[in-house]
């Protein structure tokens, strides 16, 4: 209803101007604004609004949130919204913020698709056609039967018969050439070899049928066989109620149903096939797919009811918002088995945590304790004096834990703990090994307090009943490596 507006499909409204409605029940009441798929409102300046449906068609209203965004709402939120293969929660599921969700879906309104532009111009003159009263009259010596071989029926000067009198008629009219068969009540065609035989249709072009009520078939090649269907461009087919096809080789087999780009089909109920070599096969379905440029991209095709549904060439990275791909984005963003593994190594009891390995205590040992470990597995086998070194961790407003586990497997040795002077343990545990074998294990904190460190230990198991050692432990024992072997 608005300045170079363009509505199609079933009961929808284009009430902005240069505005475009597509779909089933769709509203673009903003100026240049595009509403598409079912029920869907884009009420703002340079907004684009889709709405899926499930097939019942009960979905509430979906609106446009402000002036020049992107608003997408398939069935099933994220699980609805496919790049490639992978629904979008899919590919976020494997990041470990929630942060990385409220970014994606606050980018995604920014816009991503090209609203397409309606290629059917205003009329720039209402009486173009009707330069003559008599540019239509039908000489007599080319209608006789033998020369028409009924091509031509009943067809007069009906656009001279209108103008000059002012009246109507249900008579059809051919401006070139069409090809034998009927033509339909108050239809017309002009080209070459073209057909208009749904009533009140219109083909124009070459080649091109209009077979449908009110249906229009223009281009070349194309045809219009749905009832107010709209086919255009290059070998087109809109063959369902109210579908439109536009482009080339493009299918628009759905009712309400659009398909533009090439090679493309919409065959689902109000779905949308764009780009290159696409399948919208479900209800309010979107699908596009980009092409390299060579055009030999397999088929892509819709993944259910309502999905939205985009396959970019190199998927994520092919997805922009704004001049950022999604690759890019994502790649901020820690995965799940990142973090798992930080916390596994932090946490994880493991014989060679360590950092340059597993350690052979044979007087004083320094261990580094670092961010990603949790303990520190000592070997001691003479009297040792144990330190810490805390330079790669930051404690200046935190508080550092970690455990050390300490075997013995000697008797009658002590193991030396950091002096009292900078710690204070929980109890005086008594370090002087009694058997053979004997798992120590005690747990440490440390902490500023000002310009002072502080640290705090505890002795929270001592076990004499170890199983006997392993041949490695015995081989490090004895010779200071696990894979040193004894000769025969």
């Amino acid at each position: 209803s608005a300045y170079a507006s363009h509505a199609e499909g079933f009961s929808t409204t284009a009430s902005g101007y240069y505005s475009h409605a597509d779909g089933k029940g769709t509203t673009a009441s903003g100026d240049a604004s595009h509403a598409s798929g079912f029920n869907a409102v884009a009420s703002h300046e340079a907004s684009f609004a889709w709405q899926g449906s499930d097939g019942g068609y009960g979905e509430s209203p979906y609106g446009s949130h402000g002036a020049g965004t992107f608003n997408l709402n398939p069935v099933g939120g994220l699980a609805g919204f496919y790049i490639g293969e992978t629904s979008l929660s899919a590919t976020l599921s494997g990041y470990a913020t929630t942060g990385a969700l409220a970014a994606v879906q606050a980018y995604v309104t920014n816009g991503m698709l090209t609203v397409e532009s309606d290629p059917v111009a205003l009329p720039t003159a209402t009486n173009a056609l009707a330069t003559a009263t008599n540019a239509l009259a039908l000489a007599s010596t080319a209608l006789q039967p033998p020369a028409t071989n009924g091509l031509l029926r009943v067809e007069a000067d009906t656009l001279a018969t209108v103008t000059a009198r002012g009246a109507t008629t249900g008579e059809a009219v051919t401006i070139g050439s069409r090809r034998e068969g009927a033509v339909g009540v108050s239809s017309f065609a002009n080209g070459a070899n073209v057909a208009a035989s749904g009533s009140y249709s219109h083909a124009e072009g070459v080649e091109t049928t209009a077979s449908g009520d009110i249906s229009h078939a223009e281009g070349g090649y194309t045809t219009a066989s749905g009832a107010y269907s709209h086919a255009e461009g290059y070998s087109a087919t809109a063959s369902a109620y109210a579908s439109h096809a536009e482009g080339f080789s493009t299918t628009a087999s759905g009712y309400y149903s659009h398909a533009d780009g090439k090679g493309t089909t919409a065959s689902g109920d109000a779905s949308h096939a764009s780009g290159f070599n696409s399948v919208a096969s479900h209800i309010t379905a979107f699908a596009w797919q980009g092409s390299d440029g060579g055009f030999a991209e397999p088929e892509y095709g819709s993944h259910g009811h309502g999905t939205f549904n985009l396959n970019p060439v190199g998927g994520l990275a092919g997805f922009y918002i704004g001049e950022t791909p999604l690759s890019a984005t994502l790649s901020g963003y820690a995965t799940t088995g990142a973090v798992a593994a930080e916390i596994e190594a932090a946490t994880s009891p493991k014989l060679t945590m360590v950092p340059t390995g597993t350690t052979v205590i044979s007087t004083d040992t320094t261990v580094q304790v670092v961010p990603t470990r949790g303990i520190y597995n000592l070997y001691v086998k003479g009297d040792s004096d144990i330190s810490f070194d805390l330079s790669s961790i930051d404690i200046t407003n935190n508080v550092a834990r970690w455990e050390t586990w300490i075997k013995v497997f000697a008797p009658g040795m002590t193991v030396g703990l950091p002096s009292t002077n900078a710690v204070q343990y929980l109890e005086i545990p008594d370090l002087t090994t009694t058997t053979a074998n004997e798992l120590m294990q005690v747990s440490w904190q440390a902490w500023m307090d000002g310009t002072n460190l502080m640290m705090q230990g505890h002795l929270y198991n001592r076990n004499t009943q170890m199983p006997p050692p392993t041949l490695a432990e015995l081989r490090t024992y004895h010779y200071g490596s696990p894979t040193i072997e004894e000769s025969p």
